[in-house]
């Protein structure tokens, strides 16, 4: 069970963009769908979105220590509640430039016969309607394929995930884990997509009395390092309780 806090979607089914070809002016033609949640009755804990997301997984080990794992998380719809706001906007406009002749004049110089704020405020005042909406949560698919060295403390696991609804793209990946004793763990994590093209992170796993573990880590080392060229930054903390 969840509940939703926040949210926009701006949706199109036909929209151009046209330049001149000496770059005299640029027209745009837009036909959108902007939806958001009812921002004013936000709240510490989120009530304007109610949904339920299921998560399903399943694995299957082999004789020869390898293991396919198949799963899915977060399969589920949220539901905003009936003062949800629904905008429907089309228009036209022409971008003619800056008028720059005058390099003293600190007047307004852009030249632009239509104003795209004023579209979406005009029709927001005069053509918005409140209703129910319902959306898609991010659903996580995984499919995976590990291998453990029995010789050794390490193994290795390769797989592709993907983020549906969410315009991401197949997160392709490999995890190399060491074993240090019988309570840590550590893990080495390369990927390439989702948001972002390559990332390297790592991940510590603590066991603990009773079965409980903490994890801790980041998919996104790299970003955080080189954070004027990543994309994408993240990071994780999660305790466990395995029944026995």
């Amino acid at each position: 069970i969840t509940g939703g806090r926040r949210f926009t979607r701006i949706a199109t089914n036909d929209a151009t963009l046209y330049t001149q070809p000496e770059g005299e002016y640029l027209d745009g033609n837009f036909d959108v769908v902007v939806q958001r949640d009812d921002s004013a009755a936000s709240q510490f804990i989120p009530s304007e979105g109610k949904g339920i997301g299921l998560d399903f997984f399943f694995e299957y080990e082999t004789q020869n220590n390898n293991k396919v794992s198949v799963s899915v998380e977060n399969y589920g719809t949220l539901f905003w509640n009936r003062y949800s706001t629904i905008l429907h906007i089309d228009s036209a406009f022409r971008f003619e430039g800056i008028d720059v002749s005058d390099l003293f004049n600190f007047n307004d110089s852009l030249r632009n016969t239509i104003s795209i704020d004023s579209t979406y405020y005009q029709n927001y005042l005069t053509d918005k309607k409140l209703g129910r909406v319902n959306i898609r949560m991010p659903a996580q698919f995984n499919i995976s394929f590990s291998h453990s060295f029995l010789a050794t403390r390490f193994n290795a696991t390769a797989g592709v995930s993907y983020l549906a609804y969410a315009n991401a793209m197949p997160d392709y990946y490999a995890i190399g884990n060491y074993k240090m004793n019988a309570k840590n763990d550590i893990s080495l994590i390369l990927s390439y997509g989702g948001y972002d093209a390559f990332n390297a992170g790592v991940k510590y796993e603590r066991q603990f009395a009773h079965g409980f573990s903490f994890e801790i880590g980041s998919n996104y080392i790299s970003s955080m390092i080189a954070y004027n060229k990543g994309r994408s930054q993240g990071a994780f903390v999660s305790l466990a309780k395995k029944f026995q």
